[in-house]
């Protein structure tokens, strides 16, 4: 969850640790040109759920971090580290015992910082994982420690809850902790329950900048829904719920308790916003795949934290600056012929067309649907994109309307799926290429009468491109790339590679190609020729962010001069979708 200043200028966002730093960071940028001010590292790395707080005076930032873990995954020795704002110092490691920190509040008046944290042991139980924690700090707690001294001043347990969030009302006396079911009410002077608010399994909460409107959101079993309810804070009635689709990841409130911003995995990350006086969801912005949100203190402006892919950067020739951002759909792309519109696709976001000129979306197309990529035709007419991995959908690019969809050949349980498309330059053909659980293979359409004109057994992989001539199709897979010759749909040659070869894209007089791997760590280009069939290396390098990895694409426009980046998630070679067109 990101943290906005109080000025609203500076943006603080925590990043797991990665390959080139060990342990976690906290990022601070500036919300008018988006420039990086500065870069936190923490002691020991930051754990998930991230829970990350300013100071009232903005001059620390409180973060969660794990000292101690068994199995890598759960936390068996949380934290809150302090950080100095100003020179980047950390001020202090104050340990939660064996307990993992899940949320993390600082008093507005500055005096005291209050951590939810509860024990999060794997399943065998190591005596890390079974002992009481060391000094004055219970498991399973709301604990509250000095912001001078960093010592534990008091704690209030929850033997059979698991506290996980914490808001703190304005004036410092009143704490909400959502923990196994419900709301509890806290007199922090005293660290007492002063009432409990029963709100089913309430994870994530979000207090009005006025105190008086609590939202809280639990998800239903299953995951599938989610019901949001909000608290008068000042008699304790509750209002609601307003169920919702998909599983709550966050909530955000306006100032004034008007509005509710909630994320929710439906199964991408979507954003509802919902009216806290008509208990309905009154707007869902169509942003791609949402994460969280932030509300500016004047609460005149929202902004939504999107997943990698959400945006796509503009560099020139030459330089490795992006000169401009364009919205994006969260997954592939392509570009028009005349440069102007980038068609994206993603996960239940269907298709975007966005503006090359103003960056933002003109369009959106096939709404709600599970779009793996799409291409476009030479005069820019027709667009066609792989639906659900099952069907090639002909979209007319005008008006954005499906006119026909064209099955492809599925087979074996679970169903093998096509991850992506590829055009010929003449716009007579497409290759839609699959790599499933059984046979991988690639199929051939007939663009003039959209008829299948021959499927390529055992040519599959988890990309493809055909260079500009039309006269041979580059698959990428996962030691090699195949090279098919388009006049017999035969292969004519194979070049050595590393694993996953993820995405391929040619230079537009079609003399060198660029290949992008998961797993590589050094560049250099490859002779196109299908007589010269020999990679010295790969023009590649891959980023790891705690279990998601970034993978980073380039597209060229007709003039070589324009390359769009986008970064995607890749969750393993299977998932992997192509990028370029």
């Amino acid at each position: 969850m990101p943290v906005l200043s109080s000025d609203g200028n500076t943006f603080y966002v925590a990043a797991p640790s990665g390959p080139t730093y060990s342990n976690g960071q906290i990022i601070a940028v500036d919300r008018l040109n988006g420039k990086t001010l500065h870069t936190y590292r923490t002691k020991y790395p930051i754990w998930n759920p991230v829970s990350l707080a300013l100071a009232p005076n903005q001059s620390r930032i409180y973060v969660d971090t794990c000292s101690s873990s068994a199995d890598g995954s759960t936390c068996q020795g949380g934290n809150v580290e302090v950080l100095d704002v100003a020179s980047g110092q950390n001020l202090a490691v104050i340990s939660a015992g064996t307990d993992q920190v899940f949320g993390i509040a600082a008093a507005p008046n500055g005096k005291t910082v209050y951590a939810a944290h509860y024990p999060n042991s794997p399943d065998c139980c190591f005596s890390i994982c079974c002992a009481v924690p060391a000094g004055s700090v219970p498991p399973s707690a709301i604990t509250a420690f000095d912001a001078t001294s960093f010592q534990p001043v008091g704690s209030l347990a929850f033997p059979t809850g698991t506290p996980s969030s914490i808001v703190i009302t304005p004036d410092s006396q009143t704490g909400f902790v959502a923990s196994g079911g419900n709301v509890y009410q806290i007199a922090l002077a005293q660290m007492t329950l002063a009432a409990t608010i029963p709100v089913g399994d309430a994870a994530f909460m979000a207090l009005s900048g006025d105190g008086t409107t609590l939202a809280a959101a639990e998800v239903s079993a299953g995951y599938l829904n989610s019901e949001l309810s909000f608290i008068n804070t000042a008699t304790g009635a509750m209002t609601g719920p307003v169920t919702l689709s998909g599983a709550v990841s966050g909530v955000s409130i306006a100032p004034d308790g008007s509005a509710a911003y909630v994320t929710a995995y439906n199964p991408l990350d979507v954003l509802y916003v919902v009216s806290v006086q008509d208990l309905k969801v009154v707007a869902e912005p169509p942003l791609g795949d949402v994460l969280a949100t932030v509300v500016s203190p004047n609460g005149e402006e929202l902004y939504p934290l999107l997943a990698a892919g959400s945006a796509v950067e503009v560099l020139q020739q030459g330089s490795v600056t992006p000169s401009k951002l364009l919205r994006a759909a969260g997954g592939g792309f392509a570009l028009s012929p005349d440069g102007q519109t980038l068609y994206s696709t993603g996960p239940q976001s269907g298709l975007w067309a966005t503006s090359t000129t103003t960056g933002q979306v003109v369009k959106t197309m096939l709404p709600k649907s599970f779009v793996y990529g799409v291409v476009v035709s030479p005069d820019g007419k027709m667009l066609y994109a792989n639906v659900s991995g099952t069907s090639v959908v002909v979209v007319n690019a005008s008006t954005g309307e499906g006119e026909k969809s064209i099955p492809l050949p599925v087979q074996g349980s679970p169903v093998s799926l096509y991850w992506a498309l590829a055009i010929t330059p003449a716009g007579d053909r497409i290759y839609a290429i699959g790599s499933g659980y059984t046979l991988d293979s690639t199929v051939v359409i007939d663009t003039r009468n959209l008829a299948i004109l021959a499927t390529l057994a055992g040519a599959g992989g988890y990309s493809l491109a055909i260079n500009p001539s039309g006269d041979a199709v580059y698959i990428g897979q996962y030691l090699a790339i195949d090279v098919i010759q388009t006049a017999t749909n035969k292969v004519i040659g194979t070049i050595s590679a590393a694993p996953a070869v993820n995405s391929i894209a040619f230079s537009p007089d079609g003399t060198r190609a660029y290949a992008w791997g998961a797993t590589l760590r050094r560049g250099s280009t490859s002779s196109t020729r299908p007589r010269s069939l020999s990679l010295t290396s790969f023009l590649a390098r891959s980023a790891l962010a705690a279990w998601r990895s970034r993978l980073m694409a380039r597209c060229f426009t007709g003039e070589g001069s324009l390359p769009h980046s986008s970064s995607a998630q890749n969750q393993g070679p299977s998932s992997i979708r192509n990028r370029c067109r």
